[in-house]
């Protein structure tokens, strides 16, 4: 530590090194601060873990009088992970890929759900699908995990096509065209006839 004399003759001590010291030691904290703070940062901004998640059909192909069992299996990986209440399964035409009309729920099988794992299953006729190749897809509505399987029906008797087969709007296309004609035809005439003074 250094004395040194200011204006007014009195000698003091220089306290310049004392605070170049507490300034040094105030950066190094606030650096250790911001080190320690990271992992808590990048901690939050994680995703969460999604859970394991299994879908399969039995069999994978069939006709007329096939009884399909959809059946899917849920296992947690984190504590976070919440078993669903139901799994939606809905069915995709190959190989265009649209939507092929409504879906089914798969439920839990009675005795098999616990915190950790569940099962979940139900079964369908072929007779209530449309023959030709399906897309299957499972998903879980909670965490949005999906998984695929094909499904191919070479006959099916369509006692349902309700259930998989889109609904026919060709009626109400006839008419909204039938109507969007007469106005057409209206506006037309009102276009080119003659004014009259």
């Amino acid at each position: 530590m250094q004395a040194y004399t200011n204006r007014s003759g009195m000698t003091g001590e220089d306290t310049s090194g004392k605070k170049r010291k507490c300034g040094t030691w105030l950066r190094a904290g606030l650096m250790l601060l911001m080190i320690a703070l990271l992992p808590a940062c990048a901690g939050a901004s994680t995703p969460p873990v999604q859970p394991l998640f299994s879908f399969h059909i039995s069999p994978e192909s069939g006709n007329s009088d096939t009884t399909f069992t959809f059946s899917a299996v849920w296992e947690a990986v984190t504590p976070y992970n919440i078993p669903p209440d139901q799994i939606n399964v809905d069915f995709y035409v190959e190989p265009a890929g649209s939507i092929h009309g409504g879906g089914i729920v798969l439920l839990p099988v009675d005795g098999s759900c616990g915190r950790t794992t569940c099962i979940y299953a139900a079964t369908v006729g072929s007779r209530q699908l449309s023959s030709g190749t399906l897309m299957v897809i499972a998903t879980d509505p909670v965490s949005g995990i999906t998984d695929r399987q094909p499904l191919t029906i070479t006959v099916s008797g369509n006692d349902n096509t309700g259930f998989v087969l889109p609904p026919d709007h060709t009626g109400l296309f006839y008419i909204a065209s039938g109507i969007l004609g007469l106005a057409l035809i209206c506006i037309l005439v009102m276009l080119v006839r003659p004014k009259t003074s």
